[in-house]
């Protein structure tokens, strides 16, 4: 018998609003739609549902989750029902004391800053917006309260200036750093690359980097490469494992995570805006619905078509539980027979 697949995680997206335009953003193509923002009736019934199907987390993403008017509201009705919750954040909040004030009134559990830029004219190049002295300073309002570890997302508009990042992460007070990879993004229903980096290119920087990083953040350091393990030199990928400084895929590849949209609309990767599976109160309304939901035939097949192995290399590689063959939002636009052919060619495997 099949084993039942049930969710370990759960993302809320709780508006689309956010006060940057990051260039690369997954999101972009929802739009910056103030008035679409989820409502508290909706997200309560749905942090229950997260608890009776027996998660214990819930994340808070957007959008720019702090602009969400329930929020406070949200935070503490999770509280009441013993969820901890995950604040996934530009920081540009922060800034204010009121905020400040009024969040540390009514937390949650954790808070995840991204951090976009290093300086002025990187903030403008990047996000749209050039005051990034109001990042800076949310940034170390939110270090200061809390062990942060800030999340920078590695693209061809940081190329070349990786250890600035992690310098300024650090200066602002993050006790760890995250390193993730810029994916391809939605537009007019087609995915599109032009800030993913040259995997060379990425690979040259990142092992350059990565002990004056390790310096730097004294050890707190974590990748999340989404690609396959097989294009980086393997005594890199060796000190990666033993550290514990990676993971072994995203949510999607253990077939483990609900995102909810504005409305309810459940997607199974933040990036597949237009592939919804089912709807919250439409489609189902209750834990034996939800998990009735992640195991239908429709969704399992969605599950097999993505997580299949991106090339016949993979099948017998030993590295392939530590990275699935990458992310698959990748291959949308690259070959992955041609990548990981290559990889293992100039290795001589």
């Amino acid at each position: 018998m099949k084993a039942q697949n049930v969710p370990r995680s759960v993302w809320i997206t709780v508006n689309r609003a956010c006060d940057m335009r990051c260039r690369w953003c997954y999101a972009s193509s929802a739009g910056y739609v103030n008035g679409s923002d989820m409502s508290i009736e909706l997200a309560k019934k749905i942090a229950q549902l997260t608890k009776d199907v027996g998660v214990k987390t819930v994340t808070l993403i957007g959008g720019e989750p702090t602009l969400w008017k329930h929020l406070f509201e949200f935070n503490d009705f999770c509280t009441m029902l013993g969820l901890r919750t995950i604040l996934v954040t530009n920081g540009r909040r922060f800034r204010s004391e009121e905020f400040l004030r009024e969040f540390q009134q009514h937390p949650t559990t954790v808070v995840a800053p991204s951090l976009k830029a290093f300086d002025e004219q990187s903030s403008l190049a990047i996000t749209g917006l050039g005051d990034f002295e109001g990042s800076r300073i949310g940034m170390k309002n939110i270090c200061s309260n809390s062990k942060a570890h800030i999340s920078i997302v590695y693209s061809t508009l940081i190329q070349g200036q990786l250890l600035e990042m992690v310098e300024t992460a650090v200066k602002l007070g993050a006790f760890g750093v995250r390193l993730s990879v810029c994916t391809p993004m939605a537009e007019n229903g087609k995915f599109i690359s032009p800030y993913t980096a040259d995997y060379d290119v990425m690979v040259a920087e990142f092992c350059d980097c990565y002990n004056r990083a390790m310096e730097i953040t004294h050890g707190n350091l974590s990748f999340e490469l989404k690609t396959p393990l097989c294009i980086w030199p393997r005594d890199f990928v060796n000190r990666l494992i033993e550290q514990n400084q990676i993971g072994s895929g995203c949510q999607f590849f253990h077939r483990a995570g609900v995102i909810f949209d504005t409305d309810g609309t459940v997607m199974l990767c933040n990036s597949m805006f237009d592939c919804p599976v089912g709807k919250f109160e439409d489609d189902f309304s209750d834990k034996r619905g939800l998990l009735e939901l992640v195991n239908s035939d429709k969704v399992n097949t969605i599950y097999d078509h993505i997580t299949a192995y991106p090339s016949k290399i993979c099948v017998d590689c030993e590295l392939y539980t530590h990275c699935r063959g990458g992310c698959p939002i990748m291959w949308t636009t690259k070959n992955a027979e041609e990548v990981i052919s290559k990889a293992k060619n100039q290795k001589g495997g």
